[in-house]
């Protein structure tokens, strides 16, 4: 019965990751000339099939072991709670007409359901994936400047990098530091609050504006330092990871 139900759910999953995000996919396809609709169709099909046998399944993995670990029984009812949750909003958004994303829907599923159900949640990650999409998003909308921009995707790439670098060098896990942590959060803050400073007037536009952009400054100040302090941590984790 639980194999029927996980069945279920993965399909309605997949039915509405195509409905909506396929269906931008084969949208944007058929702005090239002499492609017609079932070719984009067919070309997107072939891409889904084919892409994870090349080049692996580690957006899948990430979602369903970095985020929270969804080990045993209590694990596999989590994730099929995510799953559903994410599926019934996403739907519930798309019949209203109103821009959503089936990801970040995933994630926060994840993740409220990891918390209710008192499993090991990695907040610094989640936290990591919420920036980087609402960083890419504002960027595009025009709130947040293409430099600030640059600015925290760059601090975020490199540190992801180096985590995945030492790694591979066999290094012991590093605690994530309090500054890197509320560096984030006061980006999560601050990116928000241009994008609401941007659509607003008079007093609570200037408001905005100046707390927007003390939390953004802040946020980036200290995710840089946090990054500096992850250097000497860094290396005392790849002599003892090796030892």
């Amino acid at each position: 019965m639980e194999g029927i139900v996980l069945f279920l759910a993965a399909a309605a999953f997949t039915m509405l990751n195509g409905a909506n995000d396929g269906g931008t996919l084969v949208a944007v396809g058929l702005t090239v000339r002499g492609i017609s609709p079932i070719v984009a169709v067919v070309g997107l099909a072939l891409a889904v099939a084919i892409v994870p046998v090349l080049i692996g399944t580690r957006v899948a993995t990430t979602l369903t072991s970095r985020l929270v670990s969804l080990d045993g029984d209590a694990g596999r009812l989590a994730l099929l709670t995510a799953v559903v949750s994410a599926v019934v909003v996403t739907a519930g958004l798309s019949w209203r007409g109103l821009p959503t994303s089936l990801t970040l829907a995933l994630v926060g599923g994840i993740a409220g359901v990891g918390w209710g159900y008192a499993l090991p949640v990695s907040w610094p990650f989640i936290g990591l994936v919420l920036l980087l999409a609402a960083v890419l998003g504002l960027i595009v909308e025009g709130s947040v400047s293409l430099v600030i921009g640059i600015l925290v995707l760059v601090r975020e790439a490199v540190v992801s990098l180096a985590v995945l670098a030492l790694a591979a060098a066999g290094a012991r896990r590093i605690d994530v530091q309090w500054a890197g942590k509320a560096g984030t959060l006061a980006l999560m803050f601050g990116l928000p609050g241009l994008l609401f400073a941007a659509h607003s007037k008079g007093v609570v536009h200037g408001v905005l504006s100046v707390s927007a952009w003390g939390f953004t400054i802040a946020g980036l100040g200290l995710g840089y330092y946090a990054a500096v302090t992850y250097l000497p941590l860094a290396r005392r984790a790849l002599r003892e990871g090796r030892a």
